[in-house]
This record gives C-alpha cells, structure tokens and sequence, in this order.
C-alpha cells in the first residue's frame, strides 16, 4: 500500500499540463481512465442512471453555477474523488443528461465494486485485531470482524444502521462528521454490505492505539515568553489531553496556590503515567521541583483529560473512531476546550502489525480532519498530533515512510521529535512521506535528550516526576506553545476569533528554525518550533485569515526592503479525504508568488521516491495542504502574492497566509451572519468589517449588490460606520423572490475584493416568510402529553412528569430555569442508587398531543434531551428513538436514534432538532413520540425531555394598501402616473417607492400597468 500510494503521487505531479479530461482516476484498487463519451452517448447513460448513484467525470473543475445547474436538474454531486470526478445521484425525474452535457460532463458511468473496498477486504485478508468472535465448538456462525463503512452523503445514517441489522451485525458507533459506521458483523456478510448502493466504502478498522512513548523550554524559546515583557502561563487556555488513560487531577503540579485544581477528568478511565506526563510538559507549573525547573510550556492552563476508546462498555481490540467525536464533542462543546493534545497513534512496528499500514490514510485521520475543519462540532477546533516512534522499533525500517495512522490526517498540526541537545531528529520518531507523498511531519520539537537527563522529565502518576523520550513529549511541548500564543492573540487582538488550526499550522511553519535539509524535509517537516519568533510575528500583524472558491484568485502584496529576504506560507483545513483513493487533497490551493519582474516563485516540494533528497522551487504543489515559498536576498520592491481555488469542489475553502516582511492586504466580512428569514417587504441593515493591512480603502469603493430571481445586480453604497464597519439597507422582497447579494470594496494597493470568496458567483442569500412558535412546553403545566401507551412493556421507569431525582444516570434538575418539572423515565428515591427505577423490561413511549402544521411552508421540531445507556452491566446496548406521525399516531417514522454508543449517551442536556417534512407531508394530525427502552439485560437506561418546540414558518406577500397610489394622497390619479412617466426605462434601484410593480428596479410597463389599473380609484 505504502510504495503503490506514494507512486500515484508522483504520478499527479507528472500529469500537470496534460488535458484535464483525461486524468485518470487515483482509485486505492488501482488507477482507472474513462474515455469520453460523446453527446449521444452521455445522455443514454444519464437516463440509465436514473434513480441510482453514479461515477461522474468532468473536463475540469465545476464552479458553484455548474453546481447549481446539476442541483436543478436532479444531479447531486455526493463525494469528490479527485480527478475532477464525483460519486452522485441522479434523481429519477429531470433531463440530468443536457445539463452534464452543458457543464462538461467527460462521462457517467456505473460504480465499480471494487472501488469500495480496502485491498485487505477485496483479498478477504482480515487483520487478527479485527477479529472479534469466533465460533466455537457446536457453532455454525461465521467468525465476526470489525469494519469501517462510509456510506454515501445522501444516505441517513439510520438507513445504514438498519442496513447492518439487516444483515446480522451490529453498529458498535456511529461517525457523524463523515457519515460512516464502526460496525461489527459476520465476515460472511461483507460481500452483501459492498454491494449495498448505499455503501461508499467498506475498510478493515485502525489498530488499536496507543501511547506514543526542562531543556524542552529552552529550545522552543516558552523560557523567553514567560519572562518579562511576555509574561505569558497559557491563562484562560483550556487544553484537552485526549490520551490513553486518565490525568493525575491529584498531583500537586496541577493545584493552584489557592487550592483550584486545574484539571477536569471528563471519562472514567483508570490514571496512568503517559497522560500525567504529557499534561504536565505542556502546563505543569513545576511546584514540587526546584525552583519550579520541571515547569510545563504554559503553567496556568486548564486542562480536559479525556480517554480514547473508554465508553463503560469495554475496550475495544481495534480503534473506535466514535469515542473521538464523542469525546471532542464534550470536551470542545461542553466544557470549552480551546485546543487538544493527541500523543497516541497505532503503533504499528512495535506491535508487529503489517508495515503497509504506515502512511495510510483512511477512516480514522478522515474523522480528524474532519473534527478540525469545524464538520463535527459546528465550528473549526485546534489539533495537535504526535508523529509517532516507529523508528525506533526498527520492524518497520529505520528510514522514510514509517508515519503511523492516524498522524497520516491532513489538518492536525503533526509534531516529529528532535534532541533537545541537537535540535535534530532522534533516532526514533517518524519520518514521512505518507503513502499519497504528502510532508509529514509538519513541524519538530524537543521529544528527548542525547545527555543530561537522557529525555523529557515532566509530572508522573505517583505524584512525582518521571523521565521518557518520545514524539508524546514533542507534540504536547508544541501544543504548551500554542497555548501561550492564544493567550497572546486575544491581548494584541481583542474582538476577534480565536486563529483557526490553520493559522497556528502557518504561523508555527513560518517562523520555525530550519533544521536538517535546507527548507522542508521529511524529517523535520518545516522546522523546529521556535514561539517567541512566532509571537513577535503575530504581534506585527502581518497574516491573514480569508476564503477561496473553485477558479477564484485572492490577492495580497508584500513590500521587500533592500537586502531583506521574502518569505509566505500558506496552510489550509482541507475537507476530508475519500479513503477509496489515493490522493487525499480534496481542495487543491496553490500558493502563486510573483517578484517585482513579474517572475513566478513557485513552493518548496519534495520528491517522495528520493526522499532524502533537498526540496526544489520549480513547480506547483498539488499533493499537500500547506506550501511555502521563500527568497533568500529578495529583489526589493513590491511582490505579489495570489491564492489560487485551482481545484475547489468542496468550496469555499478557507485558508491562512503569512507572509513578510510587510504584507498588504484586505479582507471583508459581515458584521453578524446573514439572517436566515426576512419578512416580506421587510428592509434590514447589515454591516459589513473591511479589515486592512498597510492600505487605505479607496473612498467609495465599499458597495453591496442585490438582486432578486437572477436579475441584474444594483449597486447599493455602503455607509462608512467607523472602525472598519460599513453599512447598506437590504430591500424588502416578496414571497417568490430569491434573494442575493455580495459586497465589494477596493483597497488602494490590492485592489477590488469580495465577500463572499468567488461573488458573484457566490452570494449570500436568504429566504422570505415569518416565524412562529405553533407549539411549546415546558413542561411545568400539562399540556396533554401521553406518558406509556398502548404495547409498551416496560415494568419500570415509566415516563413520568416530575422534578427529576438525580444520580449517575439521570438529571438532578430540568433543563431550564426557572422550572423544576421535566418528562422523566422514572424516579428513584432520594438518595438512592443509580439504577432505582430506570428502564427495565422492555421499552416505554412519551407521546406528545396533536398539532396542526398543515399550510405551513416549513416546521422544526426541537427539545433538550438527556439520554444514558453507559452503565450497569451491558452498557452501550440500548438506543432512544424519536419517532414523527402525520396521522395521529396510526404510522410512525423514525426522524432521530441515539446510540447505542457515541454522543449523547453518556448523559447530559443536548439540544436536537429536525425538520418534520423530511420525514413525512405536514397535515393537521402531527404527533412525536420518544421512546426508551432496555432490550439488553443488566443495562441501565435513563432519558428526559424538556422545552419541547415547534416553530413554522409561512410567507404571505405584503400587499400595499392602495396599489398604484406613488404620492400617498389617496388616490390614483394623473400625479401618480406623471411619476411613473418622468422615470420610464430609468433604475432607479430596488426598494425605490415608485418601482410599484415587482420591486426589480427599473420603472417599466410592469409598473404603468399597475397605474393604468387602478387609476382613477380611492384609496381607503
């Protein structure tokens, strides 16, 4: 897998300027080209395709009206994979094939099943540790193994639950952010599971993972910025240790003066050595030491300690991607976390597991660039990634290529090790490429000592401390250093966001000591982590934070002193990679720099099958996610620096840009999010932040443009509010309008830019109605609900409404203040144990009362649930239903499932919601019903709901009172149609008084005819 992979790399780096059209697909199974097919034949096969999912190829990239154009024509583009070509669905009604044909479609062509499967699945070759049960004596069964199956994006993940069950398996969790499932089924049945159409990818699990096991202060400079004038502890920074075991929340290195203990244990995970080691190397504060020596890079940090892997419902014998959600989830969601440690990693030569899986990329590092990218959580998070110690063990080699999964991921910012006395590699940790020849590790740090104390010493479990080396000892030092910048980001740049993961990636990467080769290197990635140079850069100012589209180019310019040198680096959270082939990039930026000559500077890169060899700068980088371009002795004068979407399909792609030594550039931004509903004929301001640097905004150059249903766009000048912040009035629209705008200003050095990335292309829009709340309950009064119905077969812990009784599994209060009441399954005594009346023998159902939701437009239902399954003696078994009806109750359809395992069946308040029309046509006999149960012996099972809501929304145009009547003086009369008559043919701008027609802004014969019908008439 490794050399196949790494060769397909080298092959896309060889095919550029050849046709797009012919670029062979980079499947996992094997490389595959696809002749085009002409015009006759791509409309059969479009119609063939009808109602199933297809491989689609283009001749280049789509841009977001190519998108739009397959979306209305029932072409809906799933997952890229690469080559300008899509997994899709085409609806069984629509003409998809003249709208492939208008946006160049090369061909449309059925899925093979051999794309869908990992080489091991195909060679029917399961590794030991995928293998969870096997028959014994008497048992006919087939051997039950552990897999990974992505389903593809249109499918409900609750279909390919049912799919499993189907086929006599059972979904141990579910991954959300890339709609997959860790599954555990007969090995007999994983022929039936790639042939489902619903199935993207079948893949045997990751390995098990594992750990990867006051001079580190010194050498990254965190000495330097403790000390005055910096000053800085990583205070309000809360770090996630994410790791195999628990922290020692004990040890007296973690106690504040004033007795606050700064680490919160979120699992139940036994204490262990490696996760109190690598706390306290990033915010130990070194109190039991001499004068406090064995301090941490960030001694006044918080801490999250969280354990992969532990549920209550057992280890596992293979990883459990779930458990990083689940866990993420409430760390970063719950409790606040503002970055993560991981120093754990599959250890595959030390456990004597196949060494093809070194530099693999698959589900695992998927769910992590996704958690990175903000799919998971909602919002982007901060990584950090130990490279691993596969050198070490030598199984594997002693060389390149020995990255274990899941370092392999794209968005973490992974750390290799370096001697703290050498400020070179040790002679363990992990060099690249990946198996697809991306650079790996990102950046070194410190991981052990050649003399001295022989490593890295930090807090032990015993309460004191403990000496080990390792890229665990690498990674948190870098993860003590970003907390420190954060710290400092929010004082030099209060009001803004903290930095994405992506800025942390560029401003560690630009401002690193470039040890080992000259530039980046396999080894050393781009260099060891200096933080006091990373902070005095920050503090200038000179990055920046924006987005591209597929075909957009965002400029910036830095200015170059004589004799100084010229340096940008670029870094992007790329969108989850398709484990089914090889080249992981999904959105391929290039970093374009041109000198006062106009001469293209073109990135470092590597060459994978040489990679012991010096990085190059002559030409583009399409493999890796972050690209650097430096000059040594620059020409002075003006540079120009272009951020290119060169191949954008799952866009717009935010990226990071640092560069110096004085970079100019703009960006723009609405002030607060677009509103996602307006009231027809409901005018609104917005605000828009024009933020620049080293230029003024040419004067009157800050416009938005609008238009409705795909007209024309007019411009609307913005008002200067001060502070950057400019404002425009949105006109009111009526209900079939679809509304867009974009803004535009000018910087006096860059240039015009746009938000959105690729207007006008792209634009902000948003939809036309009012809201209601048609439903809502407390429940502090009785408002009709059913509490168990008919068929239940629970004997305990019936729904009840009461003020809950807490324990370990049930809430100790309701949701909101200040009510106390909730629906609840049960109560126990006060004071009772854990499991007094909860769930026992069978299921019990809350069924809400009738509600009429006919004649709205659209309708979501929400509530707070608490739902627990993780204890007693099977837990992770049982599963909560949130079942809709639209007749009463007569037929019901399951709109959520919660569990068995993963988010939100550990207990705590989570907010859900959904769309009911998803599920069934809305009617005036809508009803929803929750329900619990204990199908597992032994299980404890507890659930609550509260705050229960239904909002609707419905739109009815504003009609004017008297039609035609352009002076208010009521009547239509010849004044009015004077008005009308002097700007005839004119644009006089949307919301205009006298565009009384349709609001398009031009006075026309739409607008004398609605004169000449009322003229003469009174108004009331």
């Amino acid at each position: 897998m490794r050399y196949v992979r790494v060769l397909a790399a080298v092959s896309l780096l060889s095919v550029a300027g050849t046709a797009m059209s012919a670029e062979p697909i980079q499947f996992v199974s094997g490389t595959t080209t696809i002749a085009k097919q002409n015009a006759e034949s791509l409309r059969a096969a479009a119609t063939a395709a009808r109602g199933t999912r297809v491989l689609v190829q283009f001749d280049g990239p789509l841009d977001a009206a190519a998108k739009r154009r397959l979306r209305v024509a029932g072409v809906e583009l799933l997952s890229s994979v690469g080559s300008n070509a899509w997994y899709a669905n085409v609806a069984a009604d629509g003409d998809a094939g003249a709208a492939l044909e208008a946006v160049g479609a090369h061909a449309v062509r059925s899925i093979d099943r051999k794309w869908k499967m990992h080489p091991s699945i195909a060679a029917k070759d399961y590794p030991a540790f995928s293998v969870v049960r096997v028959p014994v004596a008497g048992d006919d069964g087939a051997p039950v193994i552990g897999v990974y199956v992505m389903l593809h994006k249109d499918v409900a993940i609750d279909r390919g639950a049912a799919l499993i069950a189907g086929l006599g398996g059972e979904v141990r969790d579910r991954l959300e952010s890339i709609n997959a499932l860790v599954v555990e089924i007969p090995v007999d049945k994983i022929d039936a599971v790639v042939d489902s159409g619903e199935v993207m990818w079948v893949e045997p699990p990751m390995a098990r993972m594992g750990p990867f096991n006051a001079e580190n202060r010194a050498l990254v400079q965190a000495d330097a910025v403790q000390a005055a004038p910096y000053s800085l502890n990583g205070s309000g920074v809360r770090v996630l240790v994410y790791d195999a075991g628990s922290v020692l929340s004990t040890h007296q290195d973690f106690v504040t003066l004033q007795g606050t203990n700064r680490v919160h244990v979120g699992d139940g995970a036994s204490v262990s050595f490696h996760p109190t080691h690598v706390a306290g190397t990033i915010g130990g504060d070194g109190g039991q030491s001499s004068g406090a020596s064995l301090r941490g890079m960030a001694p006044n940090v918080r801490f999250e300690s969280y354990t992969f892997e532990y549920d209550g419902s057992g280890v596992f014998l293979y990883t459990n991607p779930g458990d990083i959600e689940a866990d993420y989830t409430e760390a970063f969601v719950t409790n606040g976390a503002d970055i993560s440690n991981n120093s754990i990693g599959t250890n595959v030569a030390p456990n004597g597991f196949p060494c093809s899986y070194e530099g693999d990329y698959g589900v695992t590092p998927a769910v992590i660039d996704a958690l990175v990218r903000g799919e998971t959580l909602g919002f982007p998070i901060r990584v950090v990634w130990s490279a691993g110690n596969e050198r070490g063990n030598g199984g594997c080699g002693t060389q390149f290529a020995t990255v274990p999964p899941p370092a392999t991921n794209k968005n973490a910012c992974v750390v290799g090790a370096v001697d703290s006395d050498t400020d070179l590699s040790t002679s363990f940790s992990s060099w690249g490429p990946t198996d697809d020849g991306r650079l790996k590790p990102d950046v070194t740090a410190p991981g052990c000592q050649i003399n001295g104390d022989g490593g890295v010493t930090s807090t032990w479990s015993d309460g004191g401390y403990g000496t080990i080396c390792g890229t665990s000892m690498s990674g948190p030092t870098v993860t003590g250093c970003a907390a420190l910048m954060l710290q400092d980001f929010r004082v030099q740049f209060p009001g803004r966001p903290d930095f994405r993961n992506s800025t942390l990636k560029t401003l560690l990467a630009h401002t690193a000591a470039d040890v080992g080769n000259p530039g980046p290197d396999y080894k050393h990635g781009y260099g060891s982590v200096r933080v006091k140079d990373a902070i005095d850069f920050m503090r200038t100012g000179n990055f920046i934070e924006s987005e591209v589209d597929q075909g957009g180019v965002y400029t910036v310019f830095v200015d170059v002193p004589p004799g100084g040198n010229f340096k940008a680096t670029l870094a992007w959270d790329d969108f989850a990679g398709n484990p089914a082939v090889t080249n992981t990039l999904v959105n391929d930026l290039d970093l374009a720099v041109f000198d006062p000559n106009n001469v293209r500077r073109h990135p470092f890169t590597l060459n994978p099958s040489n990679p012991n060899a010096n990085a190059v700068s002559n030409q583009e980088d399409h493999v890796n996610n972050m690209e650097q371009v430096f000059v040594q002795g620059a020409q002075a004068g003006t540079w120009r620096i272009e951020v290119r979407g060169t191949t954008v399909p799952e866009g717009p792609q935010s990226f990071s840009l640092a560069a110096g030594p004085n970079l100019v550039a703009m960006s723009l931004s609405p002030v607060a999010s677009i509103p996602s509903l307006v009231a027809p004929g409901s005018a609104f301001d917005v605000d828009l932040q024009v933020n620049t640097l080293n230029q003024a905004v040419v004067g009157g150059s800050v416009k938005m443009f609008f238009r409705t249903s795909g007209g024309s766009f007019t411009q609307i000048a913005m008002s200067d509010q001060g502070g950057g912040v400019y404002r425009a009035t949105v006109p009111g629209v009526n209900c079939s309008d679809v509304p867009e705008l974009y803004f535009e200003a000018a910087g006096a050095v860059t240039g015009v830019a746009r938000a959105p990335a690729g207007a006008p292309a792209s634009t902000y829009g948003f939809d036309v109605g009012t809201s209601m709340v048609n439903f809502e309950d407390d429940a502090e009064t009785n408002m009709g609900w059913s509490l168990g119905v008919a068929g239940d077969t629970a004997t305990t812990g019936v729904w009840v409404r009461a003020e809950p009784v807490g324990t370990d599994a049930q809430p100790e209060l309701d949701h909101s203040d200040p009510g106390t009441l909730c629906f609840v399954t049960g109560n126990g005594a006060v004071g009772g144990g854990v499991g007094d009346n909860d769930v026992d023998g069978g299921l019990t159902t809350l069924r809400s009362p009738t509600f009429d939701l006919s004649g709205v437009d659209s309708a979501t239902i929400s509530y707070w649930r608490w739902y627990s399954n993780s204890a007693g003696a099977a837990p992770g078994a049982d599963t909560f239903r949130v079942d809709i009806s639209n007749n009463n109750g007569s037929t019901w359809t399951n709109a959520e499932t919660v569990g068995p395992t993963g988010p939100g069946t550990n207990g705590g308040w989570v907010f859900a919601s959904f769309d009911p029309a998803a599920f069934v046509p809305l009617t005036d006999q809508m009803r929803v019903r929750f329900v619990a149960e204990d199908a597992a012996s032994g299980s404890i099972v507890e659930a609550a709901i509260d705050d229960f809501r239904i909002d609707t929304a419905s739109c009815v145009d504003v009609t004017p009172s008297c039609p035609g009547d352009v002076n208010n003086s009521g009547a239509v009369d010849v004044d009015d149609l004077n008005a009308i008559l002097a700007a005839f043919g004119n644009n006089v701008g949307i919301g205009s008084p006298i565009d009384i027609a349709n609001n398009d802004g031009v006075i026309d014969v739409d607008d004398l005819n609605v004169i000449l019908a009322s003229f003469g008439a009174s108004c009331p």
